[in-house]
């Protein structure tokens, strides 16, 4: 710790010699000069250190609290510097948890690998648990009919999950009805859809139709341009065909939850 190279550095910076900061501090030439080279062993007088602290223009106390901190024993300023060190890593990990959460409760953040983040030091955007997704209907019960508003379905929503690689903020969540997507899936897991992403052709694809407004969960393909084919994965289920037009809605597939028992 530098205490005279600092003083030394602020007097050259201001361009003054040291007659100039003699003769407004009061102090002999020999003894400013011992301080900025350091050859005493402990730092000069608070009311000493206070007059250079106004003809150096450093902020008050700054250099008050950093002789104090030299004149303290070895071990309490080793520790003092590393809870310093700590205290600016909490800084940062903290400023991580403002942009994760936007302002919002900490409930978008798993607390335990938040725990691990402080001990490790990995960024929180590698931790962060992502944002509730409305899943709409019960366990064994038919997907809904009539779904029209992809805006508002957290207000209907029976369940939600976090889903940390979902970003799409208007994805919803279903639960598998039936068996006509075994054996990939299987009733009650839980399909993540995302509106926003585009469908590819032979994607799994929540699918709302024109015809009564029904929803089903099958694997879509555009074997076509004018013909859409809806392909369970069921073999005991037939392949429906559809025009573009008969179909109102093609959300893929993102991310599946499903019981490992």
């Amino acid at each position: 710790m530098d205490f005279g190279g600092l003083i030394r550095r602020r007097r050259k910076e201001m361009k003054l010699t040291l007659a100039d900061v003699c003769e407004r501090s009061g102090l002999s030439k020999p003894y400013l000069s011992n301080i900025e080279t350091s050859r005493y062993k402990h730092p000069p007088t608070d009311k000493i250190l206070e007059g250079l602290e106004k003809v150096l223009k450093f902020p008050p106390g700054e250099l008050v609290n950093l002789a104090n901190v030299i004149r303290m024993p070895l071990d309490m300023r080793q520790r003092r510097d590393q809870l310093e060190t700590e205290t600016a890593r909490m800084r940062g990990i903290l400023q991580e948890v403002l942009k994760v959460t936007k302002g919002k409760p900490l409930g978008n953040v798993d607390l335990n690998q938040l725990s691990m983040a402080l001990k490790t030091g990995k960024p929180l955007k590698e931790v962060a648990c992502g944002a509730a997704v409305p899943i709409i209907n019960r366990t064994n019960t038919p997907y809904p009919i009539g779904l029209t508003d992809i805006e508002n379905l957290s207000i209907a929503a029976d369940d939600y999950v976090r889903c940390p690689e979902v970003i799409d903020p208007k994805a919803f969540g279903i639960r598998v009805f039936g068996d006509s997507m075994l054996p990939e899936y299987h009733a009650g897991d839980v399909i993540i859809v995302a509106p926003q992403k585009t469908a590819r052709n032979g994607s799994d694809c929540f699918i709302r139709l024109a015809d009564g407004g029904r929803t089903t969960f099958c694997r879509m393909y555009r074997d076509q341009p004018n013909r859409i084919r809806l392909q369970p994965l069921n073999t005991n289920y037939p392949a429906e065909f559809y025009s573009p037009k008969e179909v109102t809605g093609i959300w893929p597939a993102v991310f599946r939850i499903h019981s490992i028992t």
